[in-house]
Parts: C-alpha cells; structure tokens; sequence
C-alpha cells in the first residue's frame, strides 16, 4: 500500500498545505517503480506571492527519485524559475511549458518539472527560487522508489491547450508507470479511468493555472496514454506533463 503524506505549512509564510488523497485508495505496483509519498502546496491568487519558497518534507518511507513540479499562473512579464534544490542538493529540469497559444497566453503561464535521483532520499527542505513571480503557485513532490538511478524517465511529453479535458501519450514499456501532473485554471475534476490520484491541488477559478493534480498511471504496453477532466462546462487554459519511470 502507497502512503501519501502531507506537511504542514505553519512556517512556511502562510503557504497552503492541500488535503491529501485517501492513502487506502492507492495500491503500489506488484514491480517497481512505485510512487511512496507526495506533497502539495499552493498560494492562490488571493495571496502574495514569493520569489523564495522554502517547503519542510518528511519522509516516513525510503524514497530514490524525487519530482517536482511548479506551476505559475498568469503574469506579465511571465514567471519564471531560477532553481530548485531538495536537502541542499540541486535538481535537474526535466520539462517546461510556457504560455497557452491556444489561449492566446504564449509566455505569462509557466510549468516546470525538475527531478534529482539517489539511493536513499531522505527528509530536508524543498527549495524554490523564482525569477519573476506569478499571480499563483502552485508546487508538488512526488516521491518513488525502484527507479533506475541511471536513467530514471523513458519518456517525457508536455501538452498546452485550453479545453474541458486533456489527453497525453509516452512510450511505455510492461514494468514501467507514468507520472502526470496537470494545471488548469478553472476547475480539475481528476485523472481519467486507468489513472491514480497522487495528490489534489485545486485552488480557485480565478486565475490561469490557479489549479494543479498529479497521477500515476501503469503501464498500457508500448504507449500509454494518460487523461485529465475539467470542469466541464467551462473550457479553460491548461498545461500538462506526464513522464515514464524506469525501473
């Protein structure tokens, strides 16, 4: 059984800590790699935002790769991200998406995935330098273990759009999961059938980005596809990244 923990925010300058997902809901893998535990916090568009954000995380279960993901919301000039370290130790990007053509936003909307593998993470503080703010800030830390300390991501996809669902495809292999992590503005109504809650992150329908959720998805063979609902009855811009972990 996968444990999700959530930490308390009490000194973290009015940060958000957000409810986590029952962990009875969630079953590890029968094969690594699998999801541990994962954190989530965010400052609304009703908050002032901060260049520096220092999140305390303590681990209760071994853990060798880390990701995570920050979401801007909407802010001209656009966000932007100068670094992210866990324990002191730097974190190496994996994706970034920035702005929502279809949106007609092609810079004031940012999402960025970082990640940093070792044998045996244990607890310390994540650390988040911004550039510029955004008008929201959203960020999550989503621990595993039995992932490939070489070359732990297959595949990495990033989509952009502005709709009531979104879809997105990595290649796969059978021992492998996906991890996804979705921002949208208006509402997230969760992960499509096949997919597993990782952490719930919704904020407000007030500003672009202003609401992010993460999954964990098996593998589906060569490809697997992972899907995100929105509020449906309103269309709104979103980001989403999804990667494969190799065991």
């Amino acid at each position: 059984m996968v444990a999700i923990a959530l930490m308390g925010c009490d000194r973290l300058l009015g940060l958000t800590a957000v409810k986590p997902i029952d962990a009875a809901a969630i079953d590890a893998p029968s094969a690594p790699p699998h999801l541990t535990q994962a954190f989530a916090w965010q400052l609304d568009n009703n908050k002032p935002q901060l260049a520096l954000l220092d999140y305390p995380v303590g681990l209760a279960l071994p853990a060798s790769l880390v990701v995570v993901t920050v979401g801007l919301g909407n802010r001209t000039p656009g966000p932007t991200i100068d670094s992210v370290t866990y324990g002191g130790a730097q974190l190496n990007m994996l994706v970034a998406i920035a702005g929502i053509p279809a949106a007609n936003d092609d810079t004031s909307t940012l999402t960025e995935q970082w990640w940093l593998a070792a044998p045996q993470l244990e607890s310390g503080d994540l650390m988040v330098v911004l550039g510029s703010v955004g008008s929201s800030t959203h960020l999550s830390a989503m621990f595993f273990a039995g992932v490939n300390q070489q070359q732990p991501f297959h595949d990495k996809q990033t989509i952009t759009g502005d709709d009531t669902s979104s879809m997105i495809t990595v290649a796969t292999n059978p021992d492998e999961i996906v991890e996804s992590v979705t921002g949208q503005g208006n509402s997230i109504i969760g992960p499509g059938s096949g997919s597993t809650s990782a952490f719930e992150d919704n904020g407000t329908n007030g500003d672009s980005l202003d609401n992010a959720w993460g999954s964990i998805t098996p593998s589906a063979g060569s490809n697997t596809t992972v899907q995100w609902l929105y509020d449906p009855g309103i269309a709104d811009g979103f980001q989403t990244v999804a990667a494969s972990l190799r065991p």
